[in-house]
């Protein structure tokens, strides 16, 4: 399997048991024996992991922004992968002047705002990019604006540098909204 293959396979977002029902027929019909090929569940399965890895290696390899750039979190509440139960999932992106990444979407042991920052952190090492990070932008939940366990303030601290705060604007207009309907017709 190449890595062409495996994407289009995660794409279509075909399993790897369907992987297995599609590849058997494809291989007799370009004129091979399906049984010259390990073609099962498991070793399928293996071998887009393997894709997946080579892949995200070669983006991070290949990732060396020059400019400043701005770092973007926002947690979720999700169904886990591999349960029905719900997770803290936490999407961390980095823009700038032509560059727009996604870094990763870890998995928070909690949704407090050092789990936050850990993650956050970790994503700007992984990637090599604590030196160009310059911005973060946030939601302006108490868990990233606190003022003493926020993740904005204990990212600063990691990182060893002050940063420009950027309120998601979205947010910003809905507390003066809030603030503006409260003042005209009272609390609700």
């Amino acid at each position: 399997m190449n890595d062409k293959l495996a994407v289009c396979l995660d794409m279509a977002k075909v399993s790897d048991r369907n992987a297995a029902l599609v590849l058997t027929p494809a291989l007799q019909h370009l004129g091979h024996n399906p049984a010259d090929f390990n073609i099962n569940r498991s070793s399928i399965r293996r071998e887009r992991m393997k894709c997946r890895h080579r892949i995200a290696k070669s983006l991070k390899a290949g990732f060396k922004p020059t400019v400043p750039l701005t770092i973007h979190w926002d947690g979720k509440l999700l169904e886990d992968i591999s349960s029905t139960n719900i997770v803290d999932r936490l999407p961390i992106l980095v823009s700038g002047l032509g560059v727009d990444q996604l870094l990763c979407v870890p998995k928070l042991p909690s949704g407090n705002g050092e789990a936050a920052a850990e993650a956050v952190y970790a994503a700007t090492v992984a990637w090599g990019i604590s030196d160009e990070v310059k911005c973060m932008c946030f939601d302006t939940a108490s868990l990233n604006s606190g003022p003493r366990n926020g993740a904005c303030i204990l990212l600063e601290q990691k990182l060893d540098k002050d940063l420009l705060w950027f309120a998601c604007r979205r947010h910003i207009l809905e507390i003066v909204l809030e603030a503006t309907l409260t003042h005209s017709l009272g609390p609700s």
